[in-house]
């Protein structure tokens, strides 16, 4: 609990900023498909406590799912951009492993491809809550690794990435 609490003290005035890649699927299409996304995120810690951080994030997300080869669906690829802001708690287990709850509001668009040379903006921007959690390991000072596991759009998309961050 001493490396715990040892942890919260020097990382409640850092800032990060990280890249991640990983797979996003969509429930509204026939198998529950998925594609690869490109997800940047950046946070900021906001206020200290005992066993935990409270924080700020932003992300911002790109995904392409390519569903040329399926005769059943008209349209030829889906791209969901999307951007959120969440609150965060961050829990240390150890000195350099952590856990973070995400909740909070985010906007996507949906652009479907018919095929034709041309993007649709089906069904424009949708707005929604968005919650998941983080695990991480801090290799050292400035860099920390991640997976991150997000549900929104009232559970239409999954988003499972791992990345690295950046602290500053």
């Amino acid at each position: 609990m001493l490396l715990s609490l040892l942890t919260i003290a020097d990382e409640s005035k850092y800032s990060s900023l990280g890249v991640s890649l990983g797979e996003e699927r969509y429930s509204k299409l026939p198998n529950y498909r998925a594609g690869k996304i490109l997800a940047i995120q950046g946070d900021k810690p906001i206020k200290k406590f005992k066993y935990g951080l409270l924080g700020i994030e932003i992300k911002a997300t790109h995904t392409i799912l390519d569903i040329s080869l399926d005769p059943d669906i008209a349209y030829h690829k889906i791209q969901v951009a999307t951007i959120g802001v969440s609150t965060t708690y961050r829990y240390y287990f150890f000195k350099r492993l952590y856990t973070q709850l995400e909740l909070g509001a985010t906007a996507q668009n949906y652009k479907w491809d018919y095929g034709d040379g041309h993007t649709h903006d089906r069904d424009g921007t949708t707005f929604g809550l968005a919650g998941g959690v983080q695990l991480g390991v801090e290799v050292n000072r400035e860099i920390t690794l991640y997976g991150d596991y997000t549900i929104l759009d009232r559970g239409d998309l999954e988003q499972i990435t791992f990345g690295v961050k950046w602290r500053f």
